[in-house]
C-alpha cells in the first residue's frame, strides 16, 4: 500500500469545461466585449492519469484518485460493465467501503467539496470527464459524503446530467462514485486587509462582502452594507472595474466550480460560507458561468444559506449580490 498523506497538500481547481462567451442572449466571442472576463475566457483541458490496471483515475490538478466505474459496475479491462446500483446515503457509504482497499487504502464516498471537482458545465450529459469515466448513466444524483447540518436528514449530492447542486434526503436512492487516497480538506482564509480575505488554497483574493453601491467595496469589516444586487452583466463589469484593488490586476465574478469549492462545509448556522470571512453572508450570488443546459439566457447562481443550499438557473436580468476574485501569481 502507497503511504499517502491523510489530506491533499497542493492542487489546483479545474475548469468547468464551458467553452463559449455568451451575452444576455447569444453566443459571442471570447472576450466578450461589454461582458468581460466570464468563465469560458479561461478555459484549459482536464487531465487524468489511468492507474491500477484501469481502475483509477487521478485528477492531476486535484489530486483526487477516482474509481471509474460507480458503485454496481466494474472495469473490465476496456470500459465499466454491469448495472449501476442506485443506493441510499448509508448503503452508499458502506458499499463504498466493503470494496476491497485500492493501493492508496480504503475507498469512500467522497466529500461534496471533492464531488464538486468532477463535474463540468459544458452542457453534456452526463456532466463528468466522459472519457476517463466510460459508461455512466446519465440521470438522476451522485452522493456526497457531506450532510447539510442546517437540515441534518439530508446530503449533498450533485445531478449526473447538468451538474446542478442539490440537497436530498438521505432515504432517496442515488449512484455513488467512490474514491480513494487522501481527502481535499476545506477551503482555509487569512484576512489580507478590509473588504478582503484571501483563499489560500485556490491562491485567490475574496471580496469578503458583497459590492456596495457602485461596485465598491464594502470595507466595514461585518458587511453592514447595504449590499447591492446587480444583474449578471452589471456584476461581470463591476468585478472587472475593480482593477488595482489590491495592487492586482485581473479581477472578475468567480466561476461556478470556484464558487462550490469556497463554502464552509461543516457549517450548521444560517449560512454555508465561513461567518469568520464573511460575516453576514449573503443568501445567493452569481457566478460567471452561463447556464447553458438551461438556457443561454440564464446563469448559474449559488443559493449559499444553509436551507436552502443548492445551484440556481437565473435569468440575467435579475438582480443578486456580487462577490468578486482575483487569482494570485
Amino acid at each position: 500500500m502507497v503511504a499517502l498523506s491523510s489530506q491533499i497538500d497542493s492542487f489546483r481547481l479545474p475548469h468547468s469545461q464551458l467553452s463559449q462567451c455568451y451575452d444576455n442572449a447569444a453566443m459571442v466571442a471570447c472576450p466578450a466585449s461589454g461582458f468581460p472576463r466570464q468563465d469560458a475566457q479561461y478555459i484549459r483541458s482536464r487531465s487524468f492519469r489511468i492507474q491500477n490496471d484501469g481502475w483509477i483515475a487521478k485528477d492531476m490538478e486535484t489530486g483526487i484518485l477516482w474509481r471509474r466505474c460507480v458503485l454496481g459496475m466494474t472495469w473490465d479491462g476496456t470500459t465499466c460493465t454491469g448495472s449501476a446500483q442506485s443506493v441510499d446515503f448509508a448503503a452508499a457509504q458502506t458499499s463504498c467501503a466493503a470494496l476491497p482497499p485500492s493501493t492508496y487504502g480504503a475507498w469512500r464516498v467522497p466529500e461534496y467539496r471533492e464531488l464538486s471537482t468532477l463535474f463540468e458545465y459544458h452542457g453534456g450529459a452526463p456532466a463528468i470527464p466522459a472519457a476517463y469515466f466510460p459508461g455512466f448513466p446519465g440521470a438522476t444524483g451522485l452522493w456526497s459524503n457531506t450532510t447539510q447540518l442546517a437540515n441534518p436528514t439530508n446530503a449533498l449530492a450533485n445531478n449526473i446530467s447538468t451538474g446542478a447542486l442539490i440537497s436530498y434526503a438521505k432515504t432517496n436512492t442515488r449512484y455513488a462514485l467512490c474514491v480513494t487516497g487522501p481527502t481535499l480538506a476545506l477551503e482555509t482564509f487569512a484576512s489580507v486587509q478590509p473588504g478582503l480575505v484571501k483563499a489560500t488554497g485556490l491562491n485567490q483574493y475574496w471580496t469578503s462582502c458583497p459590492l456596495l453601491s457602485g461596485g465598491t467595496l464594502d470595507t466595514s469589516g461585518n458587511c453592514a452594507g447595504p449590499a447591492q444586487t446587480m444583474n449578471w452583466q452589471t456584476a461581470l463589469q463591476s468585478c472587472a472595474a475593480l482593477d488595482g484593488t489590491a495592487g492586482l490586476n485581473g479581477w472578475r465574478l468567480p466561476s461556478v466550480l470556484e464558487v462550490l469549492s469556497v463554502p464552509d462545509y461543516s457549517s450548521s448556522s444560517g449560512s454555508m460560507m465561513n461567518d469568520s470571512f464573511f460575516p453576514n453572508g449573503t443568501t445567493s450570488m452569481w457566478t460567471a458561468s452561463t447556464a447553458v443546459y438551461s438556457a443561454i439566457t440564464d446563469a448559474l447562481s449559488i443559493r449559499t444559506s444553509a436551507t436552502p443550499f443548492d445551484m440556481q438557473t437565473t435569468s440575467k436580468a435579475t438582480n443578486l449580490p456580487v462577490h468578486c476574485v482575483v487569482d494570485l501569481l
